[in-house]
């Protein structure tokens, strides 16, 4: 199980290093007991642009994110971001009570187009990445990671279907929540932009700034939560949310995960040249430095 393997998020606010925002703890092995699997699952509707209040354990899976000096960054760097978890509430006394995060490295996805700088970033295809924790996380009643679906046809919701997201971000009063919401609302047909997007949303009902990264989590019929989507990009609060089809980087994520995987366990070998029998799988042969 990789519980050091991470999170899950929008791309573009790792880049922009904005104010806040929200990502998933992961787990690759979609059958282990522990993912997907909250102690006080989320079964009542309310919108997010304002919506009901989550408690502990409903989305333990979640994770904020803080920048406590915000403004653009183009470079990833342990001073200028905090991940915390194991919370719903985000005011100075709730995170001096949530654990920690620590970040070791971080993969973007290698497809993701970048604007310009001083441009407005329009293409949001590929927008996704992946963050690498120091330590293996220590699951618990209010902190364990969300499933990954195996292939496309595993859970994948059906259009017209519910799923739930929740956040931190703007309520309808234009303020950012210190307490996690969250929501339910329908997958739609007939409104994407590329085969890697999905919409999901209704008038009224919408994430807002703030919740950026936060998955888009479906129900299967073993009561087990998996990750369809991540919160991407929308046009304004209280509309439709266009959010990053995950099941079509699976091949990415276990990729990266499995291979970065290999090369720490095996760091601390002499040596400038590092052959694998069988690491994740598959054969390697990794130049590395000490």
């Amino acid at each position: 199980m990789h519980r050091r393997y991470l999170t899950i998020l929008n791309r573009d606010r790792l880049q922009r290093n904005t104010f806040q925002s929200q990502y998933s703890l992961i787990n690759k092995n979609s059958l282990h007991l522990v993912c997907g699997r909250p102690i006080s699952p989320p079964f009542q509707f309310q919108r997010i642009f304002g919506g009901r209040l989550a408690a502990r354990g409903n989305f333990p899976w979640q994770v904020y994110f803080h920048s406590p000096r915000g403004g653009a960054a183009n470079m990833l760097r342990e001073d200028h971001f905090e991940l915390f978890a194991g919370i719903v509430d985000i005011s100075e006394e709730g995170l001096a009570n949530a654990v920690k995060l620590q970040i070791a490295d971080k993969f973007i996805h290698p497809n993701y187009t970048y604007a310009e700088k001083g441009e407005i970033q329009y293409n949001y295809n590929n927008d996704i990445a992946l963050l690498k924790l120091t330590e293996k996380v220590k699951v618990g009643q209010f902190l364990s990671p969300i499933c990954l679906l195996q292939d496309a046809s595993d859970t994948e919701l059906e259009n017209g279907k519910l799923g739930y997201i929740s956040g931190w971000g703007l309520t309808e009063k234009r303020k950012l929540s210190n307490d996690l919401r969250y929501a339910e609302w329908v997958k739609k047909e007939n409104f994407v932009f590329t085969p890697n997007m999905f919409c999901a949303g209704a008038y009224g009902l919408d994430n807002c700034h703030g919740d950026g990264g936060g998955a888009f989590a479906i129900l299967n019929d073993q009561d087990r939560f998996f990750v369809e989507g991540i919160v991407s990009w929308g046009f304004k609060c209280g509309t439709y949310s266009v959010y990053t089809k995950v099941v079509n980087y699976l091949e990415w994520i276990t990729k990266t995960m499995g291979v970065h995987e290999c090369i720490m366990k095996w760091r601390s070998m002499q040596g400038w040249i590092l052959p694998f029998e069988y690491c994740c799988g598959k054969r390697h042969t990794f130049q590395t430095r000490r």
